[in-house]
């Protein structure tokens, strides 16, 4: 730097000349200060340059660089700014709540005569990564029975002998209870039941870290489980933009959480804020921050996994996905005819143990 400079000064054509005095000095300073000084415009461009040049000796030696990617909390908090508001629903119509991903599978079937090398009556396991449509129509009112169409488009088998067989698991119901029937739960939440949440940040996670620490019989591990609940909810597709902004800002205050940029699941691309837990497995919620969108969820494995930890004793390895989904919430007027004309007619009761039981379903 010094160099430079001494280089600068031997270059300066005054140099060696007489300062000078004092008596010239404020003659040009009342001139260049006078009223009657002409002004003139500086072309745009030698603004630019004179900036340029300003930057460059300001940072001389330095490169530009791009500002550093979000923080989880800046993460979630631009996402929960930017959540758009609920359109306006009628009583009568259906929140369309789709959910469309892949997950692995294990499969175990008994074998039957003629079936592979194996003798009759062994059980054969496999694992699959399936492909799967899942469609609830929520009745807005909460007052009507709900209705699930649940598809797999694909399945390609992982582990498992060559002549194992993906099952049919499709399945399309209704049942008699409506959402004000059900009880008030997390893992099952009803419109009714969130909108009983606080939307207060503070209010909200205590709310939250209270219900994980009850169900999970005590502190350890609560934060794990306060991302898995505000994760769950914001899954179903059932909670309003207000409480979507609220759970975002919830999971912003939770420590230990990791940004992922540029995740991709099926044709959408979006920022994962994960959770991983001590046993090896990441928990990852994947939002768009500039639209205040949830776009979906990943589970996958941190590091390698084997032994009795295994998933369905199958090993898996660091970056292995063991399930992905999208999840969009449309609003429609009507239940698809198609729908209707072939789910099963589940009869349900609430009972104070075991929640909702459901007897053999009928068309």
């Amino acid at each position: 730097m010094n160099d430079l400079i001494d280089r600068l000064r031997d270059a300066d054509p005054a140099t060696g000349l007489a300062a000078y005095d004092e008596v010239t000095v404020r003659r040009n300073l009342d001139a260049l200060t006078s009223a009657e000084r002409p002004t003139r415009r500086v072309p745009r461009w030698a603004l630019a340059a004179a900036a340029t040049i300003a930057v460059a000796a300001l940072g001389l030696g330095q490169v530009l660089t791009a500002p550093p990617p979000m923080a989880a909390a800046e993460v979630l908090n631009a996402t929960a700014s930017a959540v758009p508001a609920d359109p306006p629903a009628r009583g009568d119509q259906y929140w369309k709540v789709t959910q469309h991903g892949h997950q692995r599978m294990p499969v175990s079937h008994v074998t039957s005569s003629g079936e592979g090398p194996e003798q009759p009556g062994v059980e054969v396991q496999s694992v699959w990564w399936a492909e799967y449509l899942w469609i609830d129509y929520v009745a807005v009112d909460g007052q009507r029975p709900n209705w699930t169409d649940q598809t797999f488009t694909n399945a390609t088998l992982i582990t498992g002998p060559d002549h194992a067989t993906f099952p049919n698991t499709d399945s399309a119901y209704t049942m008699n209870l409506t959402d004000s029937d059900l009880p008030p739960e997390y893992l099952t939440p009803t419109p009714a039941f969130l909108a009983t949440l606080p939307q207060d940040t503070d209010t909200l996670i205590a709310a939250l870290r209270a219900e994980a620490e009850r169900s999970a019989a005590g502190p350890e591990g609560a934060d794990r489980r306060v991302f898995e609940l505000a994760r769950h909810i914001l899954m179903s597709g059932r909670a309003t933009g207000e409480l979507t902004a609220a759970l975002l800002r919830a999971l912003a205050t939770l420590p230990e959480l990791e940004v992922e940029q540029d995740v991709s699941i099926l044709s959408s691309t979006g920022v994962a804020v994960t959770h991983t837990g001590p046993e090896g497995m990441a928990s990852q919620l994947v939002v768009d921050p500039e639209r205040g969108k949830v776009l979906g969820e990943r589970v996958l494995a941190t590091r390698d996994v084997g032994g009795p930890d295994a998933f369905a004793g199958q090993h898996l390895s660091a970056g292995d996905v063991l399930s992905e989904a999208l999840v969009t919430q449309d609003l429609v007027d009507a239940v698809p005819q198609s729908l209707v004309d072939r789910a099963d007619h589940l009869t349900c009761r609430v009972t104070a143990d075991v929640g909702v039981v459901c007897d053999e379903p009928r068309r």
